[in-house]
C-alpha cells in the first residue's frame, strides 16, 4: 500500500490540474458571449438604435413627444409610452399609411403591458388589409413593430428576424442586404 500510495497521489494531482485547466478555458468562453437584452423593458428609441448599431440602413429618425404624436396617443391611457418612426434608406416609395412621414420605413411602439398593445395590434391590423395602407406588423409582449408594406417581404424580413433576436435577449446579427 505505502508503495502505491505517491502513485495515487500523483494520480489525484494530474485529475486536479486538468480540472483546473478545463473551468478556465470555459470561463473566458462566457466572456465572449452578448449581453442578454429584455426588449420588454426598452423604449422605443432604444430598440431602434439596436437595429441601427446592427448596421440597418435607418435614417430620419424622429423620437415622437407628446407634442409631436400626430396621432395624439402617446402618453395617453392605454397607449404607448414611447414611439419612434423611421425611413429605410433602400426605399425611394413614399410611406403607405402613418408609419413614417417621408419614405418608407417604420415605426416602434411600447406600451406598459402586452394587454395595451394588443388591443394597438387589433385596431390597426384591419387598416393594413388595404393595399393603401400595407404594413408588415410583429408583436411581442408590449412592444409593437411596424414595417412599411413598400419594403420588400426580403427587407421586412430582415427587420423581424432582428425582432426575433431581441425577444430571445441577443443583440441583432450585423446587418447584411443578402440576407434573409
Amino acid at each position: 500500500m505505502k508503495r502505491n500510495l505517491p502513485l495515487i497521489l500523483m494520480s489525484v494531482l494530474v485529475v486536479i490540474m486538468l480540472a483546473g485547466c478545463s473551468s478556465g478555458g470555459g470561463g473566458s468562453a462566457a466572456t465572449e458571449t452578448s449581453p442578454k437584452v429584455d426588449i420588454a423593458k426598452m423604449s422605443a428609441e432604444e430598440i431602434v438604435q439596436t437595429f441601427q448599431d446592427a448596421g440597418f440602413p435607418i435614417e430620419n429618425i424622429q423620437v415622437l413627444t407628446a407634442e409631436t404624436d400626430k396621432g395624439e396617443l402617446l402618453g395617453r391611457p392605454n397607449q404607448y409610452t414611447s414611439k419612434v418612426i423611421f425611413e429605410d434608406a433602400r426605399s425611394d416609395s413614399p410611406a403607405a399609411g402613418s408609419a413614417t412621414e417621408g419614405t418608407a420605413g417604420g415605426s416602434v411602439e411600447v406600451f406598459d403591458n402586452a394587454k395595451d398593445a394588443q388591443a394597438r395590434y387589433d385596431y390597426i391590423q384591419p387598416i393594413t388589409e388595404n393595399a393603401m395602407f400595407s404594413q408588415y406588423l410583429y408583436l411581442y409582449e408590449n412592444v409593437f413593430l411596424r414595417i412599411d408594406g413598400a419594403l420588400t417581404p426580403d427587407q421586412a424580413a430582415q427587420y423581424e428576424a432582428a425582432f426575433i433576436s431581441l425577444q430571445n435577449g441577443v443583440l441583432p446579427e450585423q446587418f447584411s442586404e443578402t440576407a434573409k
